[in-house]
């Protein structure tokens, strides 16, 4: 599945738990093995040893995240 930059997407992470994203380039699901996702939410998500703020990039390897789409269009217009 082809995705967007821009592009609102909610995030089910098999080690982070669920959060909200948003993708930082154009990439290709079926070709990448990790998605470019930053995360989008206000709250913090917490990891083993690191804290993941509103902006930092999330690391969603394919094997462990399954991606939902919130907003197709980015109207969000995120950038950092």
């Amino acid at each position: 599945m082809k995705i967007s930059k821009n592009t609102t997407v909610q995030v089910r992470h098999k080690r982070l738990g669920k959060f909200v994203g948003i993708v930082s380039r154009d990439f290709d699901t079926d070709e990448e093995e990790f998605y470019p996702i930053k995360l989008y939410q206000d709250t913090p998500i917490y990891g083993l040893s690191t804290t993941f703020i509103k902006g930092d990039d999330m690391p969603c390897r394919n094997e462990f995240v399954k991606i939902i789409i919130i907003d197709e269009i980015g109207g969000l217009n995120y950038e950092q």
